[in-house]
């Protein structure tokens, strides 16, 4: 069966990828108000986004016969040929730009489209649409584009300190830096003129907590105004004493210098010291030692005598 609206198989899905398979078009013929019918006439003016916009395709409200074609005896039910997953990849991120960018054909794809579609014609063949001739910036699939955006975005946030920072914290500070009709979904901010009283009242009962916040900080403020914490205070007033300053900062640098020399001169002092006192050991521990020997000459000597006595050489 093939489909009333594209004249050609109806686009399915099978196992994540595109693939054309037979339409059941006798669903969409004995009950329109099915699903299935439905979808197959949405997936073929899909197929006409995805690139063959030079086949001239009507979509009819009344059931009609399907056209006589070789294709339904070339592949019976069952036994669809599936597409490439490179080139269903493609279909899906084509369509996502035309979702996101529209639809953007120059005159030369038109051109080539139409060739392409004369030549099909003198063939007899009836098709599906084919992806048509695009050169190679145009063949740039967008999930190249997306990280090639990203890759520029990450190197201008890294060359910059302040920003890098600033999105490594984003998301903690997400609610004050997003407007709340952005979080909320809506294109635009809303209006309180607009608004009725039930809902003002409702939105100052829910803000009450802030509203009283606020009072308080800028009662306090009101506060410390007042205190003339703002104002530079009698800071004018300090300028009469700056020669002062000027002098007591000589002065103090006389006092450096002066404190300076004393602490040479006692450093000079202290090592003359430090060399008598070392002179004066050595003098005592020399002078001991001399003692030590007189004494026990002295000792020896007495021996020798009281020896000599006890043995009559002498008185």
């Amino acid at each position: 069966m093939w489909c009333s609206g594209c004249n050609g198989p109806k686009l399915g899905m099978r196992d994540g990828n595109f693939q054309w398979v037979t339409c059941q078009a006798r669903w969409f013929k004995t009950d329109p108000s099915r699903k299935l019918g439905r979808q197959i006439v949405y997936r073929c003016e899909i197929s006409v986004f995805l690139g063959d916009a030079a086949r001239n395709r009507v979509f009819s409200s009344s059931p009609s016969s399907p056209p006589a074609s070789p294709m339904h005896q070339m592949y019976p039910r069952g036994n669809a040929p599936p597409i490439d997953p490179v080139l269903s990849l493609e279909l899906r991120i084509r369509w996502l730009e035309v979702l996101l960018f529209g639809v953007k054909q120059d005159q030369a794809t038109l051109k080539k489209e139409t060739i392409n579609n004369a030549k099909n014609n003198n063939k007899g063949s009836t098709t599906t649409a084919s992806v048509p001739t695009k050169s190679k910036e145009e063949k740039e699939a967008l999930v190249l584009r997306a990280e090639e955006l990203k890759k520029k975005l990450d190197m201008i946030v890294d060359s910059n300190d302040g920003l890098r920072k600033f999105m490594d914290r984003y998301d903690r500070h997400a609610q004050i830096l997003t407007p709340a009709f952005a979080l909320s979904g809506a294109s635009t901010p809303p209006s309180f003129s607009s608004m009725s009283s039930e809902e003002l009242d409702a939105l100052l009962a829910e803000m009450e907590p802030e509203i009283r916040a606020a009072d308080r900080d800028l009662r306090e403020i009101d506060i410390l105004e007042k205190r003339g914490v703002l104002s530079a205070g009698k800071l004018a007033d300090y300028e009469g004493l700056v020669p002062r300053l000027e002098t007591l900062k000589k002065e103090h640098e006389e006092d450096l210098a002066t404190a300076a020399d004393l602490e040479r001169r006692i450093g000079n002092v202290l090592r003359q010291y430090t060399t008598r006192i070392d002179t004066l050991s050595e003098l005592f521990v020399e002078w001991n030692d001399v003692l030590l020997v007189a004494e026990d000459k002295v000792a020896r000597l007495e021996r020798e005598k009281a020896e000599k006595v006890r043995l009559g050489y002498s008185e």
